[in-house]
């Protein structure tokens, strides 16, 4: 059972047997191997724990409080699984599968012990802020941004303060990503061609920009606005827009366009999804792609440092879901080029933020005309080399259509001044 559990997944399991054993219990149950996970300082789970601020201490006072405390049993003893726990460990199985991964570690056993929610475990957990979509979401995240990413810097720029925009060629080499650093008196980012500053300055898709053809190639700046006071992220917004507006010497507009797209239609007026509770937040659940070794500069980096007050607050569930979905645009970049490809990947969200998804991965905009409104559990396994075959092995799977059209779509147009 446990030949692909990780050398931390099988440390874990001991630990969780030795915690039962000075327990006095009889079998080893989720909050034994809860103690275990927090006690291996390695993998994913503990960098999670770390970013969640779940100390183990505070763990375990909140186990003994609620369970009976026995005379110790040998650590020799065999103590067997409880059902509760191999419950977990055939939850975290099956979150392994779910990743497309070939190994069992700790990550999956923690979102196991979510899974197993009658368990004085998965209380605990919720107790101290932690939900399985969120972790999913951070797990995803910390398995991809460490190779793909440089950190971002905790630093401002080393100049003078002021209200006026500094525009530069970068001198980040492609593999080096994109260096973001944001805060109510700075919005720093390096190493960004001027679309995709477009893109999140705007908050629209790189593929509904139109520039003019001596702005629209592969050129890098970096962005540097360093404030002498705390300002309103309106107001830091304005001040790039009339820097880039400044520097460029261009205007920039929405303008309805005729454009050519991707129209998505249901023909059955279904889809082959579960749907799932309005309540329930959308989130990105796992991606699993393939990139060449040769090709470092698949990702572009994550955005800004979610927007707080407080820099070492943990991000909230809704920052992590972005910083996926932007990996997720950051692959579509490396996809178009022909340097990655998309395994699979699963989401639960609208169609609408599906088709958002599935643009970054295309040459045109992808229009909703499925008239199919709230959330879908998306779960898609396929091998293609292109973005218009996930598209179409997509609508393969869960009963859509994507027909080449032409529509009527808000375009974010930039003109020379």
């Amino acid at each position: 059972m446990f030949e692909h559990y990780t050398e931390r997944a099988r440390r874990v399991l001991f630990f969780a047997r030795h915690e039962a054993g000075q327990a006095g219990s009889p079998a080893i149950e989720p909050e034994h191997l809860l103690l275990a996970l927090i006690r291996e300082r390695g993998g994913l789970s503990a960098r999670i724990f770390e970013r969640a601020r779940v100390s183990a201490d505070e763990v375990r006072r909140a186990i003994e409080s609620r369970t009976t405390r026995r005379e110790a049993i040998s650590s020799g003893d065999d103590l067997p699984l409880s059902a509760s726990t191999e419950q977990v460990l055939e939850f975290a199985a099956q979150e392994s599968d779910r990743l497309l991964h070939n190994y069992v570690g700790t990550e999956h056993l923690l979102l196991g012990l979510f899974r197993e929610e009658r368990s004085l475990a998965a209380s605990i957990l919720g107790e101290r802020g932690l939900q399985i979509d969120q972790v999913r979401d951070e797990i995803v995240m910390l398995l991809c941004a460490p190779q793909a990413m440089p950190p971002v810097p905790q630093t401002k720029p080393d100049i003078p303060p002021s209200t006026e925009v500094r525009i530069r060629p970068t001198e980040r080499r492609p593999h080096e990503g994109v260096s973001a650093r944001r805060a109510f008196d700075c919005w720093v980012l390096e190493g960004i061609p001027l679309k995709d500053m477009l893109s999140r300055l705007h908050d629209v898709q790189k593929e509904r920009i139109e520039l003019p053809l001596s702005l629209d190639d592969d050129r890098r700046y970096d962005f540097l606005l360093v404030l002498p006071q705390r300002e309103s992220r309106e107001t830091i917004d304005r001040l790039m827009r009339e820097g880039i507006e400044k520097f460029f010497r261009i205007r920039v507009a929405a303008e309805a366009r005729d454009v050519d797209v991707y129209v998505l239609t249901a023909p059955n007026g279904a889809i082959s999804a579960a749907r799932t509770s309005l309540d329930e937040p959308g989130s990105f659940g796992w991606v699993d792609f393939q990139t060449a070794a040769s090709a470092p500069d698949n990702f572009i980096g994550f955005s800004d440092p979610p927007w707080r007050r407080d820099e070492n607050e943990a991000p909230t569930e809704d920052e992590l879901r972005s910083m996926v979905g932007e990996f997720l645009t950051s692959l579509a970049s490396g996809w178009k080029r022909g340097t990655a490809s998309i395994r699979g990947m699963s989401a639960t969200s609208t169609v609408a933020q599906l088709c958002e998804m599935l643009e970054a991965t295309l040459d045109r905009p992808v229009i909703d005309e499925t008239n199919l409104d709230g959330l879908y559990d998306f779960n898609v396994r396929t091998q293609t080399e292109s973005g218009e075959r996930f598209l179409q092995a997509l609508c393969d799977q869960l009963g859509l259509a994507a027909t080449p059209a032409r529509r009527n779509v808000t375009m974010l147009v930039v003109r020379a001044a």
